[in-house]
């Protein structure tokens, strides 16, 4: 999954000792809660750890007045089990492109929500209407303008592209020209020009936003929790975030966050 744009990295140390490992996750920002790599490799971890032999023990926000520890997760010897979100993760994939015609089936939407039930206080709403899909789409338009006209938020985002093949293999994260969703052609071309700039950069992502994104999606599903201020409650919307985004893949469907 792409970083969302003004989110950065996620700051990791871990440290194991047998026969229990132990792990800290954190960021170098204010908040741990607000950043989605930070949900993902959390996910990713609680459904690796039963496929090697491990149960995990997860507790968020381990640390009182610490917002900047999201999360422990102890690790002991447990039984082996390969859940299909953990077949799926390496067969994930993100890019900006269209969307496909296909229509998503009521099933798989029941299918993907089912995947919040295990999570405490969690619920994904999908709308697949027309005229929901078209107020959806509308909004998240004017919060792509509202992004980019914020000064602090646009060189956040900016800060995310990679824009040589050095740079991509030393930080290995953010945003790439061949996520863009662009045609072959277009892609090798942009690689012979100087990078783009981020005033640039802004007005592309508001036209994709407005022109490829919305006008494609099939449906939008939106994670709710009972509080978005909660660091704890955003977590764990988070990990429902992940789970929908690299469900099994007998739904068919693509996803983006």
């Amino acid at each position: 999954m792409t970083p969302r744009r003004g989110c950065s990295a996620p700051r990791r140390r871990a440290s194991t000792c047998s026969p229990i490992a132990s792990a800290r996750w954190g960021r170098s920002t204010r908040s741990a809660a607000s950043c989605s790599p930070g949900w993902c490799a959390l996910e990713n971890l609680l459904q690796a750890a039963p496929a090697h032999g491990y149960r995990a023990s997860l507790t968020l926000l381990p640390t009182p007045g610490d917002p900047v520890h999201a999360a422990g997760v102890e690790l002991r010897p447990g039984p082996r089990r390969r859940s299909a979100l953990y077949e799926a993760i390496p067969a994930r994939r993100t890019d900006r492109s269209a969307y496909t015609s296909q229509t998503v089936s009521p099933a798989s939407l029941r299918q993907m929500s089912a995947l919040a039930g295990g999570l405490p206080n969690v619920r994904l709403v999908w709308f697949d209407g027309a005229a929901e899909r078209a107020r959806i789409g509308g909004l998240m338009v004017e919060a792509a303008r509202a992004v980019t006209a914020d000064g602090q938020q646009s060189r956040d985002g900016f800060a995310w592209f990679r824009t040589s093949a050095e740079e991509i293999q030393a930080r290995k994260d953010g945003l790439t020209l061949d996520a863009q969703g662009l045609s072959a052609f277009t892609t090798a071309i942009a690689k012979l020009l100087p990078a783009s700039s981020r005033s640039r950069g802004d007005e592309f992502w508001v036209d994709q936003t407005r022109k490829t994104h919305t006008r494609t999606a099939a449906a939008y599903g939106i994670v709710s929790v009972p509080d978005a201020r909660s660091d704890a409650d955003c977590l764990t919307g988070g990990r429902c975030s992940s789970g929908s985004t690299c469900g099994p893949p007998s739904t068919g469907s693509r996803c983006s966050t």
